[in-house]
């Protein structure tokens, strides 16, 4: 087995004298798991040989696992929404069609006297839509609960078209309308493990004490027989054994 250090520095001593007792206790925690172990034991010299008796016990679990709330936000990134502006199209004007506008040939004058006014028509130029940022960011609890991790937009959709407003062309943009931008992936592993919150250490030592209570219990009804064993008077009153 492996010795605790405690009992190693005893070594020597045991090898000194006509018998020892020892006794060494270990508690390892972190939050995945926690261990608490003890050893008891004794050791007696005869003619120069050392026999050694020891006794362990141990027990094991796992930390309720405590999350932070409504204090911790987590970063949930920036998705990138299309949104059609009046920036995403130039309309210009074909010709003249106001009054007084030049007739075309082989008319001459100016319309609407000369000839008849021309039926305004606009030329346009279509460009990509913009690129409108949303940003967007949870609380634990968001995180850890069932409630949909989106945020709505108001953003418009369909490319505007150009129309015409007094005799001039002019970008003709549709309403925004709502757009829910979906955020589920910022329920992953790596930010859900940013939302376990360490225990405190008063905390701890209340699972050191509950993993003693279940291991100190096994060591009592063993120690007597290993006193025997080794023609000790007992050494191990259990109240000694904390």
């Amino acid at each position: 087995m492996q010795w605790p250090d405690a009992v190693k520095d005893q070594f020597d001593a045991m090898i000194g004298a006509k018998s020892e007792t020892y006794q060494a206790f270990q508690f390892f925690y972190a939050p995945e798991a926690s261990k608490w172990s003890v050893v008891v034991g004794a050791a007696r010299s005869i003619n120069g040989t050392v026999d050694m008796a020891y006794v362990s016990a141990f027990a094991t679990g796992v930390p309720v696992t405590q999350h932070y709330g409504t204090d911790k936000i987590i970063d949930c990134g920036t998705q990138i929404v299309s949104n059609y502006g009046a920036g995403s199209i130039l309309c210009t004007l074909k010709a003249p069609c106001s009054s007084g506008a030049e007739c075309p040939y082989p008319a001459h004058g100016y319309c609407p006297n000369n000839c008849t006014c021309p039926t305004c028509q606009c030329a346009s130029t279509l460009f990509p839509p913009q690129e409108l940022e949303v940003p967007y960011s949870a609380n634990c609890a968001q995180l850890l609960g069932n409630d949909p991790l989106q945020k709505t937009v108001c953003v418009v959709s369909s490319a505007p078209t150009c129309k015409i407003e007094y005799y001039e062309c002019q970008a003709n943009v549709a309403g925004c309308s709502d757009h829910v931008t979906d955020f589920s992936g910022c329920r992953n592993p790596s930010n859900l493990q940013l939302c376990n919150k360490p225990l405190l250490p008063a905390q701890v030592v209340v699972v050191h004490d509950a993993l003693a209570a279940a291991a100190l219990p096994q060591i009592p009804a063993h120690m007597d027989l290993l006193a025997a064993s080794l023609k000790q008077p007992l050494p191990y009153p259990r109240a000694q054994l904390t």
